[in-house]
């Protein structure tokens, strides 16, 4: 039975979206909104594949009973055919898709506000992170960020779909959605995508939104492990501390 598609109907926004990178480059996206966007073919080539997949916008078809039949030059004219298997996969790219940027976010489904926030899966996460990554920008106001870059740009966006295979060309006719698939090895990534449909790039490129520092805050990475809280006043943050049976150290 075919896996479900991926739909651009009713895409419920995360409560937040988190961006993970070394501390100079998530200053500026913080201070000037300078946010990097990377075709999936850039990805292809990545030796690293613990976060990056190489079939990234790939699509996978299963064929069989393939057979092969080899051309003599002299005569111009093929031998006979001999098998070469029952069964196998074959991946196609498509061109279009696979210079269309985009940029990765781990997304929280929970407020990050008013309640104990971190990464269940911190350390399995941190391995298949580049060690550089100290990090993390928070991104709290996930409507208005989308505003904003809207005003740079026309952005297509979603969740990543985890799949054993991604479905053909056939069956996937918006092969724009072919950037949300990934193979479900990488579920624990939890990872949210913003595309910008209508650019096409060879290489990774950066855009500029202006300083977000009204709608994110950056935090230490470590400190996502056992979690942070982020209070509207005072009296909720005492409230917290009391409710998670917290510490405040002097």
């Amino acid at each position: 039975m075919r896996q479900k598609l991926v739909k651009d109907n009713h895409i419920l926004l995360p409560k937040a979206l988190i961006k993970f990178g070394e501390k100079k480059y998530i200053d500026l996206m913080y201070e000037k909104g300078e946010i990097r966007f990377s075709p999936s073919k850039s990805f292809n080539s990545n030796e690293q594949n613990l976060i990056n997949d190489n079939y990234e916008a790939n699509a996978f078809y299963k064929v069989s009973n393939i057979y092969y039949a080899l051309l003599n030059e002299d005569t111009n004219t093929y031998g006979t055919p001999k098998k070469l298997a029952n069964e196998t996969i074959m991946r196609t790219k498509n061109n279009y898709v696979s210079k269309i940027p985009f940029s990765c976010y781990y997304y929280s489904e929970s407020s990050v506000i008013n309640h104990l926030f971190r990464i269940d899966n911190y350390d399995e996460l941190v391995d298949a992170l580049d060690e550089k990554y100290d990090t993390a920008l928070i991104i709290l106001n996930v409507p208005e960020y989308f505003e904003r870059l809207k005003k740079i740009s026309n952005i297509y966006f979603n969740y990543v779909y985890y799949v054993a295979e991604t479905p053909t060309e056939t069956e996937e006719t918006n092969h724009l959605h072919f950037l949300f698939y990934k193979r479900i090895n990488y579920k624990n990534q939890k990872e949210f995508r913003i595309a910008l449909p209508d650019i096409q790039v060879e290489n990774p490129v950066n855009i500029n939104i202006g300083s977000i520092s009204d709608i994110a805050f950056e935090v230490p990475m470590s400190k996502l492990k056992n979690g942070i809280i982020l209070a509207t006043s005072k009296e909720k943050m005492n409230e917290l501390i009391n409710e998670y049976g917290l510490e405040i150290k002097s």
